[in-house]
């Protein structure tokens, strides 16, 4: 019995140690599936199962890690062979066999970067220093940015190389980087941002691209070592302050493409010496060359317009020659420009500033009383003159050139432009004789010329502006004859004369113009007289005894800048059928005037709806713009908020008004904002004549149901029909090439949007939270999607997308998770945004679709044409408009279906996709009564 037990004993033992030996002898499988992390460079790899650890190798280098990743980050640029195996620190099981992967390290400049999307923008200088060249790719995605204030402040650089790949460098990048000498920038750069170089003090020369279309607010501003600048081709503006205070800068070209240079741009150049205008340059701004000291002479192009303040003050020019396109030269433009002798002014001059010529040569060294440049006066150095007869050749008179002499009487004969200031307190002057060529008088011009009693303004004048006769105490209605030619009066023009004190009606006239009110007056229920003509800017603004209804005669053609702005009491208004011009600010804040009813009928004829006219004027409901009428202003009836309101209770008889809105053919132009919250709004049709249509026209119309849109709009704007909560469906025709950020944004009861061919781009968030979308149609031509443009539409089930597609942004159908997308295309471009498809939405690939890409026709199958589907994420039934989705079949053409899904289909089968027209559901008809046909239901 001993014998046997002994036995056993001895074969459990043999058992249990065969067992440890093939447990010891059992081996770990080794790492799997290596993915290395760009970013950070970390090399990971799937866990291997009863491992415990892993061994890496490389080289002579040898690291064991718990963990199933290890950081390359530490490695020298060079070729690499990592080796990892897998090991059991218990010992239970055997290492395992090595797993290699091949890694190459990349030259890298030490700079810092971060992800952003598919691309890296540099955010800082990292351990870079010195001569720096920055990459055009790093770890395998491309460097496109260079972040706002990246490098600021960093005197470790002294020469630096943009990548190629960048198109942006966003503002204050380089700022005050003291040791910077040199920059080159790149081809294809679009976009420098402001103070990106501002206070590079050692900064020498600058090349910029011809990619480059503007230059900044203080981009290179105070770079006091800057001597060579080249403006790339396709600068179309200078900023302000872009160059100044660049001390060492000689010369410069402006590039033809050039129209703006702005303010200050190159003040305090001192050693500037030589500047080129380019051909297309209408505006130079305020103090632009201030204190260019060694700049002797320019040659202006001849579509120059616009010469602001100081433009060329303390600067060192010798003469000067304005071309005839030169309108306007501001207050002190060429103010203190000591050895300024020689002016010539072009023929085209309406405007010259107070002290424009101040302190030159020109000015000091003249003999004579009246200083006559050319055809302008520009000043008077004597201010005791009593007489003077204007040459006839003058046909303009500077700012503040006659301000405060003793002159008594004048005649300016051939005169057109009579600018500010210009016989400011002449107290003696009692006489102003001018001819027929007089155009212009501007603000405050003969304002306290107490002693002035007769004016004689010809019959060619446009404008009157504000406070022009202010306080002339003695100036009477009968001594003025407004010319019909007149078609603006500012305000105040006559206020504090004999035409206020001897009026004896609450309204103020002059000739057949309402210039005002008299102060306190108290009028309900009036009328303006017949036969006038006019009202002048601000006439009625802010009437506290303005109450009642107001009347307006036929003969009224101009109603003025905020002529009735902000009458709370005022609740009746007609508008005259001959009206031809409504200013802006017209009627704002007269939110309790109704116009005809509260219908309001601008008159055939009229031309002009003025920014803001009827801003705010809640009681309006209807509207109807005629096609006389080009401009319909900015915030023109933004805030209307009853209008195109089908029915509101109106009066004590408690009826009901049908309202609508129609523009008619010949509209051209509809402002920013101009319908902006005008939420009971139903339908809407943009002419054909419309060319125009301004950011957020429509926002936030949100009962706007119908839209139309005609066919002369080349663009959506952005936000133009943003929270138009109640539109359906929206249509683009194919003159509209680009819609907007924004333009349907929130459009949440929308249901269908067709896209016709010649729509080419869709911006970002361009339909973004339009949730019950059910049906998309993107036309052939449709080339550009972008970011996010379609995220949020939860109801969409089919995405027809066409070959013609260079681009879709990162998440632009986010949302769509019950959708397929089916596209025509072979495979997905590269060029479209990596996250494009984020939530890995079904794709079809190679799908047959209709003409106008209203459906899909057919299909044939191969095992790579069907993407991210799964038991999880299954195909879903194409849709078609009007129709119903029965199956798919092999027979084109035929009513029977063979499968119900593309998964189904055997490779290298063609099918096509089977359709029944959509039965509309009948509405049930309610019982009646068969006495009176009344229906029955309560």
């Amino acid at each position: 019995m001993k014998r046997i037990k002994g036995v056993l004993t001895a074969c459990c033992v043999c058992i249990v140690c065969l067992l440890l030996l093939t447990a010891c002898s059992a081996k770990l499988s080794a790492p799997t599936s290596f993915r290395l992390d760009e970013d950070t460079l970390t090399l990971h790899w799937n866990k291997v199962k009863q491992a415990t650890g892993y061994v890496i190798e490389i080289g002579d280098l040898k690291v064991t890690t718990r963990e199933t990743n290890y950081s390359l980050e530490s490695l020298k640029p060079g070729e690499y062979v990592i080796k990892v195996r897998a090991i059991d620190h218990n010992e239970e099981y055997g290492e395992s066999d090595f797993a290699e992967y091949r890694f190459t390290r990349e030259e890298e400049s030490g700079l810092t970067y971060k992800l952003v999307g598919n691309s890296y923008t540099l955010v800082g200088l990292g351990d870079a220093t010195g001569d720096i060249v920055m990459e055009d790719y790093y770890r395998g995605k491309p460097v496109t940015s260079i972040s706002k204030a990246a490098l600021r402040r960093r005197g470790e650089i002294t020469s630096f190389v943009v990548g190629k790949n960048v198109t942006t460098i966003e503002e204050n990048a380089f700022y005050a980087c003291s040791a910077l000498t040199s920059i080159t920038l790149p081809e294809g750069l679009t976009t420098i941002g402001e103070g990106a170089f501002q206070s590079c003090i050692n900064l020498t020369t600058i090349v910029i691209p011809d990619s480059v279309k503007a230059l900044k607010d203080y981009t290179f501003s105070m770079c006091k070592s800057l001597k060579n600048i080249t403006l790339g081709s396709g600068v179309e503006t200078i900023g302000g302050y872009t160059f100044s205070d660049c001390a060492a800068l000689e010369s410069i070209v402006i590039p033809n493409a050039t129209q703006t240079v702005g303010e200050y741009a190159f003040s305090g150049c001192v050693e500037l010496n030589d500047v080129t205008f380019g051909s297309n340059v209408k505006t130079i701004g305020n103090y632009a060359f201030y204190s260019c000291s060694k700049l002797k002479s320019v040659q202006l192009n001849d579509k120059l317009e616009q010469m602001g303040e100081g433009a060329f003050h303390s600067s060192g020019l010798t003469s000067v020659s304005l071309p005839d396109s030169v309108v306007s030269i501001g207050n002190g433009a060429f103010d203190a420009c000591a050895s300024l002798a020689t002016v010539h002014l072009g023929e085209g001059l309406q405007y010259i500033g107070h002290d424009a010529f101040r302190n030159t040569v020109l000015m000091v060294t003249c003999k004579d009383d009246v200083v006559v440049c050319d055809n302008w006066i520009l000043g008077v150095k004597n201010k005791e003159l009593v007489n003077y007869v204007v040459p006839e050749n003058v046909i303009g008179i500077a700012n503040s050139a006659f301000m405060s002499c003793k002159l008594q009487k004048i005649e300016l004969s051939n005169v057109r432009y009579i600018g500010e200031y210009a016989f400011y307190k002449c107290a003696n002057l009692m006489n102003v004789l001018s001819g027929n060529e007089l155009l212009e008088i501007h603000n405050w011009a003969f304002a306290y010329c107490e002693m002035m009693d007769l004016v004689e303004l010809g019959n060619k004048l446009l404008y009157i502006r504000d406070n022009a006769f202010f306080n002339c105490t003695r100036l009477a209605d009968i001594n003025i004859d407004l010319p019909k030619s007149l078609v603006e009066m500012g305000s105040n023009v006559f206020k504090y004369t004999q035409i206020y004190t001897l009026c004896t009606t609450p309204v103020v006239y002059v000739d057949d113009w309402a210039v005002g009110i008299l102060d306190n007056a108290n009028f309900k229920n009036t009328y303006l007289n017949n036969g006038t003509r006019g009202i002048a800017n601000y006439a009625f603004s802010r009437a506290p005894f303005l109450d009642g209804w107001l009347e307006l005669p036929d003969s009224l053609e101009i109603i003025g800048r905020a002529a009735f702005y902000n009458n709370p009491y005022l609740q009746t208004i007609n508008l005259p059928v001959g009206l031809k011009y409504i200013g802006d600010y017209a009627f704002m804040g007269c939110q309790n005037v109704m116009f005809d009813n509260c219908q309001l009928t601008i008159p055939m004829g009229c031309e002009y709806v003025g920014n803001s006219a009827f801003r705010n004027c809640t009681m309006l409901v209807g509207l109807y713009i005629p096609g006389s009428v080009k401009y319909v202003g900015n915030y023109a009836f933004k805030g209307c908020t009853n209008l195109g309101m089908s029915s509101i209770p109106a009066g004590d008889e408690g009826y009901y008004l049908m309202g609508e809105i129609m523009l008619c053919e010949g509209i051209e132009t509809i402002g920013i904002q101009a319908f902006h919250s005008c939420s009971g709004l139903y339908s809407i049709t943009l002419p054909n004549s419309l060319k125009e249509l301004g950011t957020r026209a429509f926002y936030k119309c949100t009962g706007l149901q119908e839209l139309k849109i005609g066919t002369g709009l080349k663009e959506i704007p952005e936000y133009t029909f943003y929270d138009c909560a109640s539109l359906m469906e929206v249509s683009i025709p194919g003159n509209v090439k680009s819609i907007g950020k924004y333009a349907f944004r929130g459009c949440i009861s929308m249901q269908k949007i067709t896209l016709a061919e010649g729509v080419e781009r869709v911006e970002d968030y361009a339909f973004i939270r339009c949730e019950n979308v059910d049906h998309l149609i993107l036309a052939d031509s449709v080339t550009y999607i972008g970011n996010f443009a379609f995220r949020g539409m939860t109801d969409l089930k089919s995405v027809y997308l066409n070959e013609n597609l260079t681009y879709i942004g990162k998440l632009a159908f986010y949302g769509s998770k019950n959708a397929t997308f089916y596209y025509a295309g072979a495979a997905i471009p590269e060029t479209w945004e990596m996250r494009w498809n984020a939530t890995y939405i079904p794709v079809v690939m190679n799908a047959v679709f209709s003409d106008d890409n209203g459906y899909i026709v057919s299909w044939t199958s191969a095992a790579s044409d069907l993407l991210n589907v799964s038991t999880h994420n299954q195909l879903v039934a194409p849709t078609r408009s009007g129709y119903s989705f029965v199956g798919w079949t092999t027979v084109q053409g035929s009513e029977d279906a063979e499968y119900t899904s593309l998964s189904d289909v055997p490779a290298g089968t063609t099918v096509y996709s089977v359709w029944t027209e959509a039965v509309e559901e009948e509405i049930p008809q309610l019982p009646t009564d068969s006495k009176t046909g009344d229906n029955t239901a309560n």
